[in-house]
């Protein structure tokens, strides 16, 4: 498999996992501090 055999296919997997979490934790935060307008006003920016 491709993520056995190159050091550089771990390295991008994990990159791209790390982007992943970042990206998900910042729209957790997000239902908690703002409202459901602002929500909604953040989805059509977005």
């Amino acid at each position: 498999m491709f993520l056995s055999k190159y050091q550089c296919g771990k390295d991008f997997v994990s990159e791209i996992f790390k982007e992943i979490i970042e990206q998900k934790e910042k729209s957790e935060f997000k239902h908690f501090r703002y409202t459901p307008v602002e929500l909604y006003q953040d989805l059509l920016e977005n």
